[in-house]
């Protein structure tokens, strides 16, 4: 398991080296949303029900996701394990990697 994640790890912090230009001026969250155009108020005025899916609705028409033809599941990484991606990946895990996921985007979006 370690080292399925530790390779993860370095994955993501190529892709992210590959995308920074300036990676000791970055600003994380002033670049998140910018690039995706919701902050805070956004947020905060999304209603119930669904709020995932019109969350996923904004995003779609960025260029990032629908280039790639994303959908929800993809954004979300609910259609393989992460970590154990030859494995089984059970409704259990999805819900607790999407309300994870849900949770640090909401802490990038609304950070002061």
């Amino acid at each position: 398991m370690t080292s399925q994640y530790k390779a993860t790890l370095e994955k993501t912090e190529n892709v992210m080296l590959e995308n920074i230009e300036d990676d000791k001026n970055w600003d994380g969250i002033k670049d998140f949303r910018s690039q995706v155009g919701i902050g805070p108020k956004q947020l905060n005025n999304i209603e119930p029900p669904n709020v995932l899916v019109k969350i996923w609705d904004e995003l779609r028409m960025l260029p990032i996701y629908s280039r790639k033809n994303m959908d929800i599941d993809d954004y979300f990484q609910l259609k393989k394990n992460p970590i154990y991606p030859e494995q089984p990946y059970y409704k259990h895990q999805k819900v607790h990697q999407k309300d994870g996921l849900l949770q640090r985007q909401v802490i990038i979006v609304t950070h002061l």
